[in-house]
């Protein structure tokens, strides 16, 4: 027979025999709580199959729930605040990107200025730097014999699209094979007047039995990077 404590509702498993035929007294072994338990009678063990659970364990069970509740809400609400910090974070990061690289173009005259080895980077970028202002216009070549000695002509102007007066440095001419190597250069003085605002002058250079292997050429400022 099943008998439970009347105090914590703890539940004792006991032969049957031993309570009759008055029944006896009984020491609960949780809470020490004592009790005289009678002889169950068949009425007894039907009303005990229809019961539901003790009042006591309702209640730890309730309160159990309840607390899993409260911690599965604690968790979500950590766990929203946690994306909405990711979400604001990442947002930041984009437009510190956004903001670096719009500066990152818009001052890549002075980025280069500042740092000279930087004018690489953007040149594979797609976007060369002219840091000193001025332009190549006008560039022809030709290529030509005199006497059985082939000669290279190059001609062109440097203009000036500001409104600075610039100094024009020496010129330097580069020539290249099909792989992009680079198989003789040589430098060349435009003029020692500096150029005002809008103003270009003009050069020509000539190269006596240019390398066979040339294929391109390459004018730009002495001392600028590639």
């Amino acid at each position: 027979m099943i008998i439970t404590c009347p105090n914590c509702a703890t539940r004792y498993e006991a032969p049957e025999a031993s309570f009759l035929p008055n029944g006896r007294r009984v020491k609960c072994s949780s809470c020490a709580n004592v009790w005289h338990e009678g002889p169950k009678t068949p009425d007894d063990e039907s009303v005990g199959e229809e019961t539901t659970a003790p009042p006591h364990d309702v209640e730890r069970e309730a309160a159990r729930l309840a607390a899993a509740s409260r911690n599965a809400s604690v968790q979500f609400a950590n766990q929203r605040a946690e994306r909405q910090i990711n979400v604001r974070g990442w947002a930041t990061l984009a437009a510190m990107l956004a903001v670096v690289t719009f500066g990152a173009y818009w001052a890549r005259v002075e980025i280069v200025r500042m740092f000279p080895a930087s004018a690489g980077l953007y040149a594979r970028a797609g976007m060369p730097v002219n840091i000193r202002g001025l332009e190549f216009v006008q560039i022809n070549y030709e290529r030509e014999f005199e006497n059985g000695v082939p000669i290279l002509t190059v001609q062109g102007a440097v203009m000036n699209p500001t409104s600075e007066v610039l100094q024009v440095p020496r010129l330097r001419f580069g020539l290249f094979d099909e792989a992009r190597h680079e198989v003789y250069h040589w430098t060349m003085a435009v003029g020692r007047e500096p150029l005002g605002p809008r103003e270009s002058v003009t050069f020509s250079t000539r190269l006596a039995a240019p390398p066979d292997a040339a294929r391109q050429i390459q004018i730009r400022f002495a001392g600028e990077l590639k």
